[in-house]
């Protein structure tokens, strides 16, 4: 298994997994139609370093990347010519407008809500579409900035 970014080093994975039968087991079980599907270990356990059957599960692509610290979704706060900060939020490429602040604090501030706020949204929207566990840790995600 080749490690393409520094933040999985510190991954782990069920011995268990170590065997693709194993794996491919878990994807045959959650499969979504043709829909291109993530392993997500990240939404069920925030902060979550291994891969395992109690741990992850298959979820979309867009799903993988709202949930994402390092990259996917991310903050972009700038300091503008008039000394205030504009905030933007990508969503797999696309920017959004969060809002401009007077300061860099009120900018952090005002990004984590939005994207709090962004996320519950599409955990409702997922309700009954998810499992029940998927659902709740979506609207109990606490949004930092790394």
């Amino acid at each position: 298994m080749r490690i393409y970014f520094l933040y999985y080093v510190i991954c782990k994975s069920e011995i268990v997994w170590l065997n693709f039968s194993n794996y491919i087991e878990l994807y045959r079980e959650n499969k979504m139609g043709d829909r291109k599907l993530d392993l997500d270990k990240d939404v069920l356990i925030q902060g979550n370093t291994v891969y395992g059957s109690a741990t992850c599960y298959l979820v979309t692509h867009f799903t993988n990347t709202l949930f994402e610290t390092i990259k996917g979704t991310n903050t972009n706060i700038i300091f503008n010519n008039t000394g205030k900060y504009d905030v933007t939020m990508i969503v797999l490429g696309k920017k959004e407008y969060v809002g401009t602040f007077d300061t860099e604090e009120e900018a952090k501030q005002g990004f984590i809500a939005y994207k709090q706020n962004y996320i519950r949204k599409f955990a409702k929207k997922c309700k009954g579409k998810v499992p029940n566990k998927t659902y709740e840790a979506m609207m109990n995600w606490v949004v930092e900035i790394a």
